[in-house]
């Protein structure tokens, strides 16, 4: 976990980077707006849900309807 002074030192680092002028750069290019413009997206329809028992047979461990997986935070 950060100490205060890590922290201290994060807000300052955003407070230094919020003092660069940026108001004549221009937007940056997203080549998804350029391919969006070639082949839209399918649309968002719902469907029906694949069942939880299914999901979770495809999984090594399951608890109580869950996903078990390793501790990764202490």
């Amino acid at each position: 976990m950060p100490n205060v002074q890590e922290i201290k030192d994060i807000i300052d680092m955003i407070h230094l980077i919020s003092e660069v002028e940026v108001s004549h750069v221009e937007p940056m290019y997203l080549p998804t707006e350029e391919l969006l413009k070639n082949k839209p997206m399918r649309d968002d329809v719902a469907q029906d849900d694949v069942a939880t028992n299914v999901i979770l047979a495809n999984s090594p461990e399951q608890r109580e309807g869950f996903f078990v997986l390793p501790k990764v935070i202490d």
